[in-house]
């Protein structure tokens, strides 16, 4: 936004030299990806309940169990849960959003 549509009726020339502030607001949702766990399923713990029949998967001995993820590149068995990467573990994605579109967001919710 120009100085000039911020302040209705100054000019551009008028505004030489002022110093226009910008204004931001920390905007704070769920996150979608882990739906505000922090967490989520390993990807590879995810590929072995959808590529082993789960009665076989829940009864894999350890040796066995390595062995399959060892098969999928992985040099020990990974936790079955790992900390979502979209939010860092924490559950909530913060964003910096302008000011006025903070306020509109508000407004809009209010009707």
């Amino acid at each position: 936004m120009r100085g000039s549509e911020a302040l209705p009726g100054l000019s551009d020339d008028a505004l030489q030299g002022v110093t226009m502030y910008r204004f931001y607001v920390t905007k704070v949702e769920r996150c979608h990806a882990c739906n505000g766990e922090g967490w989520i399923v390993h990807p590879a713990w995810q590929a072995a309940w959808e590529q082993i029949e789960p009665k076989r998967l829940a009864s894999m001995k350890p040796d066995e169990l390595w062995r399959w993820f060892r098969g999928q590149g992985y040099d020990e068995i990974p936790p079955e849960e790992t900390p979502c990467s979209d939010c860092g573990g924490i559950g909530e994605v913060c964003t910096e959003v302008p000011l006025e579109e903070a306020l509109r967001l508000l407004n809009s919710t209010k009707t």
